[in-house]
């Protein structure tokens, strides 16, 4: 553990809005992840009618605001060093950074804010867990114990931590629950309050644990100038396909994808076999996820849902007029892609919320050389969701562009 005054954590997370702070504020993304909440020990005078404060200062307590940050990391082709590393690298692929910070501590007895109470010891200590065959543990002689007074955590509020995910197969796994506790208090409180995102709902709701936790692979995914070799990605972070309008090299793909979303029934085909119109309901936005498939991923009749992607593509697009390629959306590599179905007494029913339309040869080619990236860059595998979002304009520099990690151009499988 080192303390420090560059830390992530040093920008305050913004409130919740929620009247009661335990509920706090959180958000995961693939490789970082971000909390701030209130924690504490008191009493307050309950209106025993509603369950609800009084007032809202209590009468006895000891309040903490706390920010925490994390962050996993992405390997380089090589997997020796890691991409878009933080000013305190170097890191390695498999490690995890946890930064913290304690400020705004505040002390009431009898319903004041009090100084003379100073003396009270803060403890925060990380409560580590490798799933199966994993270990997880802080890097080198890092102690992940910080024991101080109050005066002295409001003096300096700043922690640095970092832990090491090894594995002996393929994938693994780490969960990482830091807590703060208040030792031989004065109050009689000896709780311990969580610093991520276990959520209470005052006064009789439940509580919901979404602990930080890593999901850590060995494999080599991509190719070219876009490969990576090992990575953490975070396990609640919801991973999305970010396309543009304006990309200059696959928006006709984008603009395929936003009416597909946006006007289902105007998309082809319009019509089911026996020449009904459809109704279709297209998956992959906010409302319904896609399911990444390998090309040997099986559909319940055996056969490949790849095979029965490209095959009813290759079918639909045939009666299309005009020139260029044929653009399918839900992707080839989605297990809602174009064959998907159902099977029922031994026949393969067809589903149709699909679309496909043509655009040219260069635009199509480029968007699966990019979403092929962003495979490779947020490690969605076989079974594993994601979601696609289309936006009007591009972001103005590479470092704000969700999925541009290199400049893939080929047609092939990503």
């Amino acid at each position: 553990m080192i303390t420090t005054p560059w830390s992530p954590a040093s920008t305050r997370a913004k409130d919740s809005g929620y009247q009661y702070h335990p509920f706090g504020y959180f958000k995961y993304w693939p490789y970082s992840a971000c909390f701030s909440k209130y924690v504490g020990w008191g009493e307050w005078d309950i209106d025993l009618r509603s369950g609800l404060p009084i007032k809202p200062d209590p009468d006895d307590a000891i309040l903490v605001h706390s920010t925490m940050v994390m962050n996993t990391f992405l390997g380089s082709a090589d997997g020796n060093s890691v991409v878009n590393d933080t000013p305190d690298g170097p890191h390695r692929p498999h490690q995890i950074a946890m930064y913290t910070k304690l400020d705004d501590i505040r002390v009431y007895d009898d319903g004041r804010l009090v100084t003379y109470k100073d003396d009270e010891v803060l403890r925060l200590e990380p409560d580590i867990k490798a799933g199966r065959r994993t270990d997880c543990a802080p890097v080198g002689d890092d102690d992940v114990i910080r024991r101080d007074s109050l005066r002295d955590w409001r003096a300096q509020g700043y922690n640095a931590f970092l832990f090491q995910t090894s594995m002996s197969g393929l994938v693994g796994s780490c969960t990482i629950r830091p807590s703060l506790y208040l030792e031989n208090a004065t109050f009689g409180w000896d709780a311990d309050m969580p610093l991520w995102s276990l959520l209470e709902i005052p006064p009789l709701g439940g509580k919901k644990d979404i602990p930080p936790s890593a999901r850590c692979d060995k494999s080599t995914m991509g190719k070219r100038n876009a490969k990576y070799t090992n990575a953490c990605v975070f396990v609640a972070a919801n991973r999305v396909y970010t396309m543009y309008l304006d990309d200059p090299r696959r928006g006709e793909v984008a603009a395929h994808i936003r009416k597909a979303f946006t006007q289902p029934d105007d998309t082809e085909p319009k019509y089911d076999d026996a020449g009904k119109r459809l109704n279709k309901i297209i998956p992959g936005n906010a409302d319904a996820s896609l399911i990444k498939i390998s090309k040997t991923t099986k559909a319940p009749d055996k056969a490949s849902w790849y095979q029965k992607n490209i095959y009813r593509k290759n079918k639909v697009c045939a009666t299309l007029s005009g020139t260029g390629d044929c653009d399918e959306f839900p992707f080839a590599s989605t297990k809602q892609g174009v064959g998907y179905g159902y099977l029922q007494n031994g026949k393969w029913i067809p589903y149709f919320n699909f679309s496909i339309q043509r655009v040219s040869e260069s635009h199509n080619c480029s968007a699966g050389g990019d979403l092929g990236v962003f495979y490779a860059r947020y490690r969605v595998s076989s079974n594993q969701k994601f979601w696609v979002s289309i936006q009007d304009r591009m972001p103005t520099t590479l470092a704000q562009s969700p999925n541009r990690a290199g400049t893939q151009s080929d047609c092939s499988w990503p």
